[in-house]
Formats: structure tokens, C-alpha cells, sequence
């Protein structure tokens, strides 16, 4: 999120302000942090579906939380489909 963010503000899409208003709202968000994310599971995940170990922590993160996974990126929902039965593809809006 954080970084997404960041890249908005550096690409003008959005300002500092808006920027600091996004994360004041997500740290109001009943989430918690994965403090100890299994890097090892991770890893084998990102060599066995030839993925980002950045995209392989957040498959790690959906499979220990027993979670649905919302993205963009087919190559990470393809990985997913085969390792978590639920998937959800978000559709872009463009």
C-alpha cells in the first residue's frame, strides 16, 4: 500500500496531502500485520511458479490466513489458482 502510494505521489497523481490522508484512513483499518511472514514457504513458492519473492510473501500471507487473494496480476492469480482454490481477479477499471 505504502508504496503504491508513494509512487502516486512521485507520478503527481496525487499529492502529499492526499497521500497523508490515505494512510491515516488505512492505519484506521481493523487489519493486522503479518509480523512473521514464513519467507521459506515463500521462497519455494516464488521458484516453483517463477514469480517475485515481493508476489510470492502476499501468496504466503493468503495461504497461512486461509484468505482470498484480490489482484491484478496474472501471473500471481495463475500461481494462486493453483495452490488456493478461492481466488478472486480483480477487473481493472480503465
Amino acid at each position: 500500500m505504502r508504496s503504491a502510494l508513494l509512487a502516486a505521489e512521485r507520478r503527481r497523481r496525487l499529492g502529499p496531502d492526499e497521500v497523508d490522508d490515505c494512510l491515516r484512513r488505512v492505519r484506521e483499518l481493523p487489519v493486522r500485520p503479518d509480523a512473521a511472514p514464513d519467507v521459506e514457504t515463500a521462497f519455494s513458492l516464488a521458484r516453483a511458479h517463477g514469480m517475485s519473492l515481493y508476489d510470492a510473501l502476499y501468496l504466503e500471507l493468503a495461504l497461512s490466513s486461509d484468505a482470498h487473494l484480490a489482484t491484478l496480476d496474472q501471473a500471481l492469480a495463475s500461481a494462486a489458482g493453483a495452490t488456493i482454490p478461492l481466488i478472486e481477479t480483480v477487473a481493472g477499471s480503465d
